[in-house]
């Protein structure tokens, strides 16, 4: 049966020189069983969850145009089979499924079969009611829990900052997994909103491991794609992840189109302790230590900083101006498809359109995001960053000696979370540290009073107040994919 393709823009797409990547929002009719495609449902029918908590009959497909190593001249540290190999190893709740992978010899293109979710952080800090002012939950089949539903005192006491807790906890719940996994940490790299989504039922999903780093992939009993011998297709219990050999209509076999390959774009280059990368991470989320030209490098407070930039943004004041320009460096220029004429901010409740910015901007490069970071956390120092000076291009230039503005000052919206304050406080101001090795770990974070809530015996009833408080968001976004499938239907 047929199903429609849409490029899509807003998710999981890097835009880097080099980088031949697409990602398409794929449809499937109603009664279109998807189980060639490795996706399973929980029913067919208007109100059944994917589950991988994708939309229902969608599918993002990430297409990369590269030889069957993954690398491309350009395109370093990208590296699409190395992205593929992690999330054919990994398993957890807030971190996005690989359905199912194939590379097509002919066509020399690596596809990615992915679940496709609602919206990105992005977007919701785009919306001047996101995280604190909640439109009522708008009647649905599903009828979503609401406080007044429960009639309980400890889920409508459980405080107006519940938003920002409960996605706080989940990132870096997915980052303590990374960081933890054995034998060697896995560490993203490019930890930002536009790779936080949210899914059908709003919880949040890291995607995009193309800059993925891992010292070392363990040998395994698999083919090279994950895929593990005995297992019928099923690489390490994830998905199908599978190699295709196409032939062409004139009989000559599908390899015969690596001749069209140009292979001066072909490099089989390794990134290795000592030769690191240090062009990863997007705009003001990137760590201070990558602005300095370091060639090598502890990856896993990368993870960190991006979180803590992320955690704070929360909190942040909401501006109105500057929405439609790449005045923070980090917007992309490119158009999205799926983008109707009445943006999610101007549809969702009370919002109007604008940004909750990050706390540092980005809009000069390198060297205007590291002027901006020192100007709020104070110049580097002995006591701070002892070893900043060997960094090999910290000496390069004097910025102005500056002392540490007061975070509070800088995130008025602090004061939604009663007091937790000092709490939220904590987690930023661990994770923001200017010395990679004086950063708290994810684990030691997600111990905070803060997050007590979401831990303790009633971190049923806060979820259930969660999923109530998002869900008109939520509602929204799947309102504009069923506008696209009504859409294609009629043409």
């Amino acid at each position: 049966m047929s199903t429609i393709a849409l490029p899509m823009a807003h998710a999981e797409l890097s835009t880097r020189e080099g980088r031949r990547a697409t990602l398409f929002a794929y449809h499937c009719p109603s009664r279109y069983s998807p189980s060639s495609e490795g996706v399973n449902t929980v029913r067919d029918d208007d109100t059944a969850i994917d589950h991988a908590g994708g939309i229902p009959r969608w599918r993002g497909i990430k297409v990369v145009h590269a030889p069957r190593n993954g690398k491309t001249r350009g395109s370093k540290p990208h590296n699409v089979k190395r992205e593929v190999e992690i999330l054919g190893r990994i398993k957890h709740e807030n971190i996005v499924k690989l359905l199912e992978y194939v590379y097509d010899d002919r066509r020399i293109e690596h596809r990615l079969y992915l679940p496709l979710f609602v919206m990105t952080l992005t977007e919701l800090f785009q919306d001047s009611s996101f995280p604190f002012l909640y439109p009522p939950p708008p009647p649905s089949r599903r009828k979503p829990i609401s406080v007044t539903d429960t009639h309980d005192e400890r889920l409508s006491s459980s405080g107006e900052d519940l938003v920002p807790t409960i996605l706080s906890f989940q990132l870096l719940s997915a980052i303590a997994f990374l960081h933890s996994n054995e034998p060697e940490p896995i560490c993203h790299r490019d930890i930002n909103p536009s790779n936080v989504l949210l899914d059908v039922r709003g919880d949040l999903k890291l995607v995009d491991f193309g800059t993925v780093w891992m010292d070392e992939l363990p040998d395994r009993n698999d083919d090279g794609y994950g895929n593990s011998k005995g297992e019928d297709g099923m690489g390490y219990g994830r998905g199908h992840i599978k190699e295709k050999s196409t032939t062409r209509s004139d009989g000559r076999d599908g390899l015969w189109d690596h001749r069209a390959w140009n292979e001066d774009e072909e490099e089989d280059w390794e990134e290795l302790r000592g030769s690191m990368c240090c062009d990863v991470g997007t705009g003001p989320y990137r760590a201070p230590e990558l602005l300095f030209s370091p060639t090598g490098y502890d990856p896993i407070p990368l993870d960190l900083w991006s979180a803590g930039v992320i955690i704070s943004q929360f909190f942040t004041p909401f501006s109105t101006s500057g929405i439609n320009g790449d005045d923070d460096g980090y917007h992309s220029d490119e158009h999205d498809p799926l983008e109707h004429e009445e943006s999610i901010s101007a549809r969702s409740g009370p919002g109007r359109k604008g940004e909750r910015k990050p706390l540092f901007e980005s809009e000069f490069g390198s060297l205007g995001l590291a002027a901006s970071i020192f100007k709020t956390l104070g110049t580097p120092t002995d006591d701070n960053w002892p070893t900043f000076h060997q960094l090999p291009d910290a000496g390069k230039i004097d910025f102005p000696p500056a002392i540490p503005i007061p975070r509070r000052s800088l995130l008025p919206d602090l004061s939604h979370t009663g007091e937790s304050a000092p709490h939220v406080l904590s987690i930023i101001d661990g994770l923001l540290r200017l010395d990679p090795a004086q950063r708290i770990s994810a684990k030691d974070a997600l111990k905070s009073p803060w997050l007590d809530r979401v831990r303790d015996d009633e971190s049923r009833l806060a979820m259930a107040q969660y999923r109530a408080m998002i869900r008109p968001w939520i509602d929204d976004g799947l309102e504009r994919y069923a506008h696209l499938a009504n859409d294609s239907r009629a043409e």
